[in-house]
């Protein structure tokens, strides 16, 4: 075994493990929830935005990564120019992310509205129902009053109408 190999192998603690594997899950969810929004923002190109936003994010860890291994032995204006471009594409993620809360925002707000328009048809329903139920009272109540007059008017008691 190369002295390299056994100083990699030894620099892995379970630890730095850990954090590798976390950070890996972290970049990857972030990076699922970016590019479900970019398709959400850009409905009209789905597979091209998925291909464009895999292609930014795996460009992202890579530079951010090479970065990482090179930044004392790189140029500065190599430096700048990827520091740049991994600010833009954190900056491209976060709009991602935005537009995937943003349509998850909008979809329950759409099913909220739906269920409020499903209720407030349902009480227009039962209050037509009822208006119904009134009037009819409300012609019955007439018929009756109508009936009432008329026994007075020839002067009839309901007793002697019996």
């Amino acid at each position: 075994m190369t002295p390299a190999a056994t100083l990699v192998r030894r620099s892995m603690t379970p630890v730095k493990l850990a954090a590798l594997i976390v950070a890996l899950a972290l970049a990857s969810v972030s990076a699922a929830f970016s590019i479900d929004g970019l398709t959400a923002i850009f409905a009209g190109a789905f597979w091209p935005i998925i291909t464009m936003g895999a292609a930014l994010e795996v460009g992202k860890l890579v530079a951010a990564a090479w970065l990482t291994a090179h930044w004392n032995s790189a140029p500065p204006l190599p430096r700048l120019v990827l520091v740049a471009m991994i600010g833009v594409l954190m900056s491209l993620n976060a709009i991602g992310v935005f537009g995937f809360l943003t349509r998850a925002h909008v979809d329950h707000m759409a099913v909220v509205d739906q269920a409020l328009a499903d209720r407030a048809a349902d009480a227009e329903v039962r209050l037509a129902m009822q208006i119904r139920t009134v009037a009819d009272l409300d012609r019955r109540i007439a018929q009756i009053d109508a009936a009432v007059e008329e026994s007075t008017r020839k002067g009839l008691t309901l007793r002697e109408r019996e």
